[in-house]
């Protein structure tokens, strides 16, 4: 039960990460950049 829910809170963490530095990359007009760096990196499996 406790690694299901520390699995929880990292995908959580994630995902909530992932939606920051998206907004941020919106806001800056650097989207299609942010998009392709992260596509990427997570094919890479660098994403910390």
């Amino acid at each position: 039960m406790l690694a299901l829910r520390l699995l929880s809170f990292q995908n959580l963490h994630f995902y909530l990460r992932l939606m920051a530095q998206a907004r941020s990359a919106i806001a800056a007009g650097q989207f299609a950049a942010f998009k392709s760096s992260f596509i990427s990196r997570y094919q890479a499996n660098d994403i910390p």
